[in-house]
């Protein structure tokens, strides 16, 4: 079966030109906060009383590298991301006046990146913003995944490390998704109030778009939740009900359930409420105690029940693939105690049965691998799906990025020999 497997395969795979994986070699760049650093220059009118503060560079002899004439800078390994030569009122800017525009400068005051937004920060892999030494004026380097949030007239985007534009600053918010993904959302909550970056304030209300690293559309403005479920699957909202989706935004299961809390493989921790407790008042029990007006149960692909909804409060799932489901016993218990060494008030919690259940024990009959691959540009529905799943199991490929298989391109000469001889190691294979 193997052997005439195989030419399909391989045929297929080359013609949709697979790559072979390119190494990456990681560069010990200079820190330039290792030999200068940042100092300030502050200037109080004595008419306004507003302080102006000015930020240049100086060596560890003390000698000025770069005058205090920029309105904002910080170092970032070697870069040097500054404010061009405007006024900086600490953390007042007036209202007739724009904020100060950040770029790139050198040790020269050359001008690298024009001094264009109003913010740049490094993020790291996890999609959050390095840490930052407010004392020195340093970002740290590790874990840098070589990509800037950016703010333009109080919007967001995301540039790379040449400040090319993977997302231009058209957005009110803009979150990573971990592993490789940007969600974000024109919509602007009028409630919301700013918060800590990259985001704005409170998003219940938004509609959120989905785009990969290189900042090509997933799929378009159209759910108001979106949470990685891992595999190439999503957890999504949309009027208000829930679902799961893959890359392609093809429904895996229906957006006909309150809550996707969770999954293993092909099975999807979903809730749905009770109408005894649904339309019950929120200081009456059982509401006031936990979640006993909302029960979860198990289903797989297109919406297949594989445990459900008549008997679990609360179900979770581990690394394993074991289910721990909960069941209320109809009693209470002590979950903490809140208030005074004097007066110490105990807060009631429900009083749970414990079961269990394996993965293997339900009836699944769609796997996982099935719905989805590692790759953004090939779906469980595209003619190619089943070859590349092939290749990449069998070791021939992995695509040309973590996330990227680029069927579309061609192979060179070389990489088809790395195909054959691979392909040929693995019919050798016992």
């Amino acid at each position: 079966m193997k052997n005439r497997l195989l030419p399909l395969a391989l045929t297929l795979a080359l013609c949709m030109g697979l790559a072979v994986p390119a190494l990456a070699a990681a560069g010990g760049a200079q820190n330039l906060s290792d030999s200068y650093e940042i100092f300030e220059v502050s200037e109080m009118n004595k008419q306004t009383w507003i302080e102006t503060v000015h930020y240049g560079l100086k060596d560890k002899a003390g000698n000025v590298v770069l005058p205090a004439k920029y309105s904002g800078m910080y170092l970032f390994g070697n870069t040097i991301i500054a404010a061009g030569l405007g006024v900086n009122h600490g953390s007042v800017i007036s209202y007739d006046e724009l904020p100060p525009q950040y770029g790139v400068i050198d040790l020269q005051g050359n001008i690298l990146q024009p001094f264009y937004y109003e913010d740049i920060v490094p993020i790291d892999e996890k999609g959050q913003r390095l840490r930052y030494d407010y004392s020195t004026n340093v970002y740290e380097t590790d874990g840098f995944s070589g990509r800037y949030f950016v703010k333009k007239n109080g919007l967001l985007g995301v540039v790379r490390e040449d400040f090319s534009v993977i997302l231009p600053p058209d957005f009110y918010h803009l979150e990573y998704m971990d592993p490789g993904y940007f969600k974000c959302s024109k919509t602007f909550n009028n409630e919301a109030h700013p918060a800590e970056w990259p985001n704005h304030g409170a998003t219940g209300d938004c509609v959120w778009a989905l785009y990969d690293m290189d900042g090509k559309q997933v799929f378009s403005a159209q759910y108001n939740r979106i949470d990685d479920l891992g595999d190439g699957l999503f957890a999504v909202k949309k009027g208000g009900l829930c679902g799961v989706v893959n890359r392609k935004n093809q429904v895996v299961v229906p957006l006909v359930y309150q809550d996707v809390t969770a999954r293993y493989k092909s099975a999807f921790i979903v809730t749905d409420y009770r109408p005894e407790y649904r339309d019950k008042p929120k200081d009456k029990e059982p509401y006031a105690v936990g979640d006993l007006w909302k029960h979860q149960g198990i289903v797989g692909v297109g919406g297949k029940v594989l445990m459900g909804f008549d008997k679990y409060q609360k179900i979770k799932v581990n690394a394993a693939g074991r289910f721990t489901c909960c069941v209320w016993t109809g009693g209470y218990v002590v979950a903490y105690y809140m208030g005074t060494d004097e007066y110490m008030k105990p807060i009631y919690g429900n009083e749970y049965a414990y079961e269990y259940i394996n993965y293997t024990d339900l009836d699944v009959t769609t796997d996982v691998s099935d719905l989805t691959s590692p790759f953004v540009d090939v779906g469980f529905t595209d003619y190619f799906a089943d070859p590349v799943k092939w290749a990449v199991s069998k070791g021939i490929t992995t695509g040309t990025s973590g996330t990227k298989f680029s069927p579309e391109e061609k192979c060179t000469h070389i990489q088809i020999l790395t195909f054959l001889y691979r392909a040929v190691e693995q019919i050798k294979a016992p």
